[in-house]
């Protein structure tokens, strides 16, 4: 991929997982980054080599045989899975590595200040 004014802008492999719930084999169109197209069918799982963008959101468009359509966009640090579901549609996850322990500490925080908030009322 050409930057700007030529220079190689860095890129990182990674796999998409396809996964078809559906008993038939599907034909399958993926975009990414509206640059990279790759067609292929998929009868239960198949993973897909592509390099993607490391320093910001990278897009993803899957088409089934010119019926169904989904976009997504992730980093590229994220897990990305489509699921083509039994009935036609598309189902795209995006697991993504999060701060370990936030969640717990934004709970711990919310009770600090329910129970200072208690005190200071003399509830």
């Amino acid at each position: 991929v050409d930057g700007i004014r030529g220079e190689n802008v860095e890129q990182v492999k990674k796999n998409i997982t396809i996964v078809n719930e559906g008993e038939s084999q599907v034909n399958v169109t993926l975009t990414v980054n509206n640059c990279d197209t790759f067609h292929f069918k998929v009868t239960d799982k198949r993973n897909v080599p592509v390099e993607l963008n490391p320093h910001g959101l990278n897009e993803i468009c899957v088409n089934l045989s010119d019926s169904s359509e989904k976009y997504a966009l992730f980093h590229s640090n994220s897990k990305v899975e489509v699921h083509l579901l039994a009935d036609g549609g598309i189902e795209i996850k995006t697991i993504s590595k999060g701060i370990p322990g936030f969640g717990a500490a934004a709970v711990l925080l919310s009770l600090i200040l329910v129970f200072y908030k208690r005190k200071s009322l003399k509830i």
